[in-house]
């Protein structure tokens, strides 16, 4: 069978996810009965608003290419289809697979691998982009040895759609890749994929925004293969309305002598919820390692929920492993200061919530993602 039918076959098996399953614990999946609108052929004017001339950008469209993302690729960047072992590797990996947002990714038909075999000074723009119907795609970037690479993923709704992307990154020994990822638009169904692997002396940095929406799921994992390998995740989301945000974090220290950070930080309103479920695992023999996690929740109104499970699976001696999480109201005391100065109640929760998301909003390594981020908590009421 093919990748797609494998993938196909494997989501109907596993069925629509319910808050019964571990990994959905925290999720309002009644929301999967929201209806969808039918896909459209988007104008080149909707697409310009998010892909500008200059940028080197893969675009997907409902799950499809688009010719917008073509173009003259830097010679660092090699694109090109799947090989037979990548497809064969992929199929296998379906037989054990339990998550469906990663099956569906696999079900659609656009599946391509980008070889990153040098630095090149420009970002590398992926754009997900969704009009309707429910879609999926996968990208595989291997970054060879010593290569850096900047990456700017944009999540567009320009409809209500279901969109499950997949993003693999392959780092070889002293790579170094800045991810910044932006969340542009509510969403009725968002649920990307990331998995990343990391040789010896590797480096990545995630730093992730949005806004949520009918219901958004990010699962993000990361192994840290090598001696020397360090990956940060830092995440920011004000959450409005009935809409809904999940962060699930998976990361393995799979060498000694590795690194990991988790800096996650939330704002919620109205009848919104949010949730962060984060597992760090530390075998035996992984002595030298450290990581930490921490999750921050600042609540707003009395019907929104935030749900934080940090946890920690240390079975190594010689390591250091810290985690915590906060859920609380705005402080009071911060509040009426600033009102003390002159400014009203929604100008200094304005103020405050800025302050809050800037320790993640400020870290994004690309520009762009940064105005489109601040952008995001400009308009936090």
């Amino acid at each position: 069978m093919t990748v797609a039918a494998t993938a196909l076959a494997r989501a109907t098996a596993l069925g629509l996810p319910t808050a019964a399953l571990e990994d959905w614990r925290y999720v309002k999946c009644d929301a999967f009965a929201a209806p969808l609108d039918q896909p459209r052929r988007p104008s080149v004017e909707d697409l310009r608003a998010h892909v500008t001339a200059e940028h080197r950008a893969f675009v997907v469209v409902d799950g499809k290419f688009h010719s917008l993302g073509h173009g003259d690729w830097p010679a660092p960047w090699k694109p090109a289809f799947p090989s037979p072992a990548q497809d064969a590797a992929w199929v296998e990996s379906l037989a054990v697979e339990t998550d469906i947002a990663a099956a569906w990714a696999l079900a659609g038909e656009c599946r391509q691998v980008i070889s990153v075999l040098g630095s090149h000074p420009e970002p590398l723009h992926v754009v997900n982009v969704a009009t309707g119907g429910a879609s999926g795609w996968t990208l595989r970037i291997e970054v060879a040895a010593g290569a850096e690479l900047d990456l700017v993923l944009r999540h567009i709704a320009l409809g209500a759609a279901r969109s499950a992307p997949r993003l693999e990154l392959v780092l070889g020994r002293g790579a170094n890749v800045r991810i910044s990822e932006v969340q542009v638009t509510p969403w009725t169904h968002l649920l990307p994929t990331a998995r990343l692997t990391l040789a010896a002396d590797a480096k990545a940095t995630w730093v992730t925004a949005g806004t949520g929406g009918g219901l958004v799921r990010q699962r993000w994992e990361a192994t840290l293969a090598g001696k020397g390998a360090d990956v940060g995740y830092q995440a920011a989301t004000v959450v409005r309305g009935s809409h809904q945000i999940h962060h699930l974090t998976r990361v393995v220290h799979a060498a000694g002598h590795t690194t990991s950070s988790q800096d996650l930080r939330a704002v919620l309103h109205e009848q919104s919820r949010r949730s962060f479920d984060g597992v760090v695992s530390m075998p035996p023999g992984v002595d030298g390692s450290s990581a930490e996690q921490q999750d921050r929740n600042i609540v707003l109104s009395p019907a929104a929920r935030a749900d934080t499970r940090p946890q920690l699976d240390i079975r190594a001696d010689e390591v250091k492993a810290a985690h915590g999480a906060t859920i609380g109201r705005m402080d009071a005391e911060e509040v009426l200061y600033l009102r003390m100065r002159g400014l009203d109640l929604d100008q200094a929760r304005g103020l405050l919530i800025g302050a809050f998301t800037a320790a993640v909003v400020d870290a994004m390594p690309d520009a762009t993602a940064r105005d489109l981020a601040q952008h995001l908590w400009n308009t936090a009421p």
